[in-house]
């Protein structure tokens, strides 16, 4: 049925099958161009979401809420970003882990043309401490479509803050991240506030296990 106001009155007329048919097609079609462009959080248009997926395999947009890292020689699978280990009948023994997603940064860390993502993993075991490390993993390639990436990690520090984290700005293939410590002596119930600076290259092995290696900030070796 339409509706239309002449000379002040509402009037109505049913639908004709024609204009039917018409009118559906078109919600149909404004319906299929809204849905390449719905706004739902994520970057780009969904047929860029597409190819980043393939880019990524199965789990973009958050590739790395699903990898496996390897903590001080113990390996989290996380999903969702969380992950933990069970180490003992007891309550406290269990260490947790998860991922502080405000700091991952996306990019081609080793110059060489591959994706990668950077992530900050913070655990813990039961106790007090709150232990902080630096975690990359690499998409997986075409002749390697793992399901999970896999990375080991670099311990930073206990109880620290973690202020951000950048690559290319001391060197095209170097990621920096800086934290706020303690000066060597103080007690871990004392704010960190001094500004310590950590710099890393990245490599990635043929099964797709990225590593990291800690680096002078100034010179890059």
């Amino acid at each position: 049925m339409t509706m239309w106001i002449s000379n002040g009155a509402i009037k109505t007329r049913p639908f004709t099958g024609c204009a039917f048919i018409v009118s559906l097609f078109f919600s149909v079609f404004l319906l299929s161009a809204c849905s390449e462009t719905l706004n739902d959080g994520l970057p780009g248009t969904a047929s860029e979401r597409r190819a980043e997926a393939e880019h990524f395999g199965e789990h973009y947009p958050n590739p790395h809420l699903f990898a496996t890292f390897t903590v001080d020689g113990d390996e989290f699978t996380f999903d969702q970003g969380q992950a933990e280990r069970v180490y003992g009948t007891g309550a406290t023994q269990r260490s947790s882990a998860h991922i502080l997603d405000e700091y991952t940064l996306t990019g081609d860390f080793a110059q060489d043309g591959r994706l990668g993502i950077a992530v900050i993993i913070k655990t813990q075991a039961g106790g007090s401490g709150s232990y902080y490390y630096l975690g990359v993993i690499y998409k997986a390639d075409e002749k390697k479509a793992a399901d999970r990436q896999y990375s080991q990690t670099f311990f930073l520090g206990d109880r620290i803050k973690v202020s951000n984290i950048s690559y290319g700005r001391v060197a095209k293939d170097i990621l920096a991240v800086n934290v706020f410590g303690r000066s060597p002596g103080a007690p871990y119930s004392s704010l960190p506030d001094i500004p310590v600076q950590k710099c890393f290259t990245t490599r990635i092995n043929d099964d797709l296990i990225a590593g990291l290696s800690e680096v002078d900030c100034i010179t890059g070796h």
